[in-house]
């Protein structure tokens, strides 16, 4: 084993700009003298490129259905050149695993398997009903047989471990935990705020944008004072189907999307709020997700109101760090919400419950010793392999 360096390349494809699991991944590395490449089809400018880290961007591909060939030409082009000059190679997206399988014959890879993949196809609305569970067969059978070559697996739940069962897998947790550095922005105002709900999730369904709708409608006539602040991560045509709903419920005064910033400086935004919105609703991906927001809001004090759902319903109850409510019933939410309202002090000393366990460890930083020994472990292994084969 060593302990010099790594240089590491981290690799995404569709991921937005700064995604915060990517962007604490790389910023981390770095932080702790790293050589850290980032091959994505983020925009990166003069003024938001921090130093240290070497950018490599391609073009963004945003049509579906020119993601599978347009992508690996785009990505591929910039990453061969930099293959001898790195020791291992981490990706964070599925469209992109078999491609993948062949830079693992040069370099070790890393497979970031963050998202239920399988799963999702059976939530994803631009799928139709007639080949949902077709598809969630077939994207689970495939990223299994292009997994067993890479070998090497990161999952951010332990659910995900029940489909690389396998000896040959090489698997690390590592949860989809904030970053300590947002407390440094955090405003310790709580009780001089006013009463503002809000949601920094992405939008689709099972996230529950349209339980929030139900939520918001509830909410004006029983605290009318009382906003929800949503941040503009839509896709397709999302954006305009509930920006018609707030129309037609009449909630612009209730509802405001504000617009979308870095994971990095995401406290700007909770800084506004007094509680962290979380309403997943109740299927099979959001069962075993456990949401970054939650320790997003743990982070900045905010007491949550969540979704009674799998590991963020332990989480929530092990911390006391909010109050859990039933995705089926909008009503369970609201009620949630009114008693944080009501009780200011309440909702203060269930932030702070928050804050503490997030500081004590639900934080990335305290998994980044995990990642490094992880990777060094397997720069040695290969090392050792090579050797050998020479020999032979």
């Amino acid at each position: 084993m060593f302990s010099k360096p790594i240089r590491v390349a981290i690799v995404t494809s569709i991921h937005n700009d700064f995604d915060p699991r990517i962007w604490k991944h790389t910023t981390s590395l770095l932080r702790n003298g790293n050589e850290v490449h980032l091959f994505s089809p983020w925009k990166i400018s003069k003024t938001n490129m921090p130093l240290g880290i070497y950018f490599h961007c391609f073009r963004r591909v945003n049509s579906r259905w020119q993601r599978p060939w347009k992508i690996p030409f785009l990505l591929i082009r910039k990453l061969l050149p930099e293959i001898p000059n790195v020791d291992i190679v981490h990706f964070h997206d599925i469209d992109i695993l078999p491609w993948m399988v062949l830079i693992s014959f040069f370099k070790p890879v890393v497979y970031d398997v963050h998202e239920n993949y399988p799963d999702e196809m059976l939530d994803r609305f631009w799928i139709p009903d007639q080949i949902r569970r077709i598809m969630y067969h077939i994207v689970r059978h495939a990223q299994y047989f292009f997994s067993s070559f890479i070998k090497n697996l990161v999952f951010v739940t332990p659910d995900q471990e029940k489909d690389f069962k396998h000896i040959r897998f090489n698997k690390i947790l590592l949860y989809n935990y904030a970053s300590r550095d947002l407390i440094k922005l955090r405003k310790d105002d709580y009780l001089e705020r006013e009463d503002i709900i809000i949601f920094t999730g992405a939008h689709y369904v099972s996230n529950g944008t349209y339980l929030i709708l139900d939520i918001a409608d509830r909410l004006r006539y029983r605290c009318p004072h009382a906003k929800i602040l949503i941040t503009d991560r839509f896709s397709g045509e999302l954006k305009k189907m509930v920006e018609q709903e707030i129309k037609l419920r009449h909630l612009k005064g209730i509802i405001k999307i504000i617009s979308q910033v870095r994971s990095d400086e995401i406290m700007c935004l909770l800084n506004k709020a007094t509680i962290g919105l979380c309403p997943n609703l109740r299927v099979s991906k959001q069962l075993i997700a456990i949401p970054t927001k939650i320790f997003e809001y743990m982070a900045a004090g905010l007491p949550i109101v969540a979704s009674d759902l799998g590991e963020q319903k332990k989480i929530i109850s092990l911390t006391k760090s909010g109050i859990l409510a039933q995705p089926e019933n909008p009503d369970s939410f609201v009620a949630a919400i009114q008693k944080l309202i009501k009780n200011k002090r309440l909702a203060k000393e269930l932030g702070e419950y928050g804050l503490s366990a997030f500081n004590d460890k639900y934080n990335w930083e305290c998994q980044i010793s995990q990642i490094e020994r992880y990777y060094q472990s397997i720069i040695f292994r290969n090392g050792f392999f090579k050797k050998f084969c020479s020999k032979v």
